[in-house]
């Protein structure tokens, strides 16, 4: 299936309109999805990326307890209508989020 869709990185255009509550996950030691994860996480306004330490891809399965952890926090601060929309300002090419 996936080499039947487009590649993450071609669909970037289309991530910066997504406004709906997003939470990534991903597992430390799951080399194949860390930079996936980290251009949904920039691309995405309301997106949050939760990377949990020494996990692979089943990170359900691994670490259970902090998974469950992880998704009823979000789903919590989602059911409140506490789950924000990235400020702008932290989108900077600069560490520092000074200008040039």
């Amino acid at each position: 299936m996936q080499k039947e869709r487009p590649s993450l990185y071609t669909l970037v255009d289309e991530m910066k309109r997504i406004t709906v509550p997003t939470l990534i996950i991903t597992g430390d030691e799951d080399w194949p999805c860390l930079l996936p994860g980290i251009l949904m996480k920039q691309s995405i306004p309301s997106a949050a990326l939760a990377v949990m330490p020494n996990c692979g891809h089943a990170i359900n399965i691994e670490e259970p307890e902090e998974y469950n952890r992880i998704v009823g926090d979000f789903l919590s601060h989602v059911e409140s209508g506490r789950w924000p929309l990235r400020d702008p300002r932290a989108v900077s090419a600069s560490i520092t989020g000074m200008k040039d």
